[in-house]
């Protein structure tokens, strides 16, 4: 495990569009134990953890800090069972679905011994399995860390890190670790222990505010999945 690498992935717009269903669910559960959720309204999700995105639309509704301490855990509780409920099959609207070339991705870092793979998301941990499964990704992770586990972003990459040591024996550190992600806020999250960072220009960013941020390498797409692996892996960008 001497030359392993730790990759670890952002979920939402990285790995997989889950097409507002996060949102709608934010908003049920809102609306459930508070009567209202207005203030998810042109509120920017991307990037943040779901505690965080809870806190800023009660903000935003006028609540005082101790008025969303309170009944927050609660919140955070009820919401995996909105999303589960939005991402039944059986619910209207738009179906989420892996980014094009995801799949592929993944499986030929899953082939490889020398990498490790997580995640690394803002997601409440039974949200982000909810999402991974509902596009049959799930199986490709068997830990990570989770929104619930930091809510502040940067908190979350030694998260992973302490559980990539306890999953494998294996101290990953500096540029043995990889953290891939579509936002600004997940080429930043690592920097503190001076990871490598890999933007995906997936999601709402483009490649240039990517590099802006400090992204090591700039992804546009998962395709050609063989080129991809060799970028998250260390190879010098395509000309």
């Amino acid at each position: 495990m001497n030359d392993a690498k730790l990759v670890l992935f952002d979920i939402d717009g990285t790995l997989l569009l889950s097409r507002g269903a996060g949102r709608r669910a934010m908003a049920r559960t809102l609306e459930h134990m508070l009567g209202r959720s207005e203030g998810l309204n042109g509120l920017r999700m991307d990037g943040m953890t779901d505690p965080l995105i809870f806190r800023d639309a009660m903000r935003a509704m006028g609540y005082s800090e101790a008025e969303i301490a309170a009944p927050l855990p609660d919140i955070i509780r009820h919401y995996p069972g909105e999303l589960a409920r939005e991402l039944a099959p059986s619910a209207p609207g738009p179906r989420p679905e892996p980014l094009p070339g995801v799949r592929q991705v993944l499986e030929l870092l899953a082939e490889r011994p020398d990498v490790v793979i997580a995640l690394l998301t803002g997601n409440v941990e039974p949200g982000a399995w909810l999402k991974l499964h509902a596009c049959r990704l799930d199986h490709f992770f068997t830990f990570g860390a989770f929104g619930n586990e930091g809510p502040e972003r940067h908190k979350l990459p030694a998260v992973a890190v302490e559980k990539a040591r306890e999953e494998t024996g294996h101290h990953f550190a500096g540029q043995s670790i990889v953290i891939v992600g579509d936002t600004p806020h997940d080429i930043a999250c690592g920097q503190h222990l001076g990871v490598v960072a890999v933007g995906t220009a997936t999601g709402r960013y483009t490649p240039e505010e990517l590099r802006a941020a400090g992204a090591d390498v700039v992804l546009t797409g998962w395709h050609p999945p063989q080129e991809a692996v060799e970028l998250l892996l260390g190879a010098p960008p395509s000309e």
